[in-house]
């Protein structure tokens, strides 16, 4: 009865042998070459009090060659109003994850994915560079597609858009400027990264409402009434 049953695993070696080259051939032809970043979280540096690693930074660990395929601004009409996503899906074959980390090594929730080919050789318009995902879930099961003959030979990831928040060892997003609620927003000194507190002239808060009503003209303003 085994002998004759095609998923039993024990008389299969061969096949999902083929089945691991073919998807690390796909991977290799079809891929693209991305920055991975390891973030440096650890239990024995976690703060109880903040609930996270204040003091984890990321580390450049090196270039890889995955499938990617990036659903770009997704809207979701949610009762907060509209909503838009960036989300990615990433693949990348076991082996080659150990041969650039280490036996052992999985891809982790936290880690950066910078797409350095896609978006990172300066042929963007306007200065604009390479995108940055986070990873949120990994799995080496994936069953709609990636498990044949019950297999287990790529690393299917999930990814979001990476919100970039003054890390030490990662860099902003080129032109991703946010709205700051101050002027005056950035590293401090003394941090693993270099300063970079500067004063803005535009995208704050306080810039946009003195176009409604700047309080350095009016003598009667007050942030609690009397105007």
């Amino acid at each position: 009865m085994n002998s004759v049953r095609y998923l039993n695993k024990s008389i299969t070696d061969n096949e999902r042998n083929n089945y691991s080259l073919w998807w690390k051939e796909q991977i290799e032809h079809y891929g693209v070459k991305v920055n991975y970043y390891t973030h440096g979280y650890t239990l024995t540096s976690h703060d109880y009090l903040y609930g996270e690693d204040p003091t984890a930074a990321f580390e450049n660990s090196g270039e890889v060659i995955m499938v990617t395929s990036i659903t770009n601004d997704s809207i979701l009409l949610s009762k907060f109003g509209v909503m838009a996503d960036c989300d990615m899906t990433a693949m990348i074959h076991i082996s080659s994850f150990y041969e650039t980390f280490g036996n052992g090594k999985e891809p982790k929730s936290g880690d950066l994915i910078e797409m350095q080919e896609y978006g990172g050789f300066g042929d963007r318009p306007n200065g604009r560079g390479a995108a940055i995902f986070e990873i949120t879930e990994r799995d080496d099961e994936y069953l709609p597609s990636t498990n044949a003959l019950m297999g287990h030979y790529v690393w299917y990831i999930k990814c979001k858009r990476f919100e970039y928040s003054m890390e030490a060892g990662i860099h902003a997003e080129p032109l991703n400027t946010q709205i700051n609620d101050t002027t005056q927003f950035g590293r401090l000194s003394g941090g693993a990264n270099p300063a970079e507190l500067f004063v803005s002239t535009e995208d704050n808060a306080d810039t946009e409402g003195a176009k409604l009503f700047d309080y350095t003209q009016n003598t009667l303003s007050n942030p609690y009434g009397n105007y």
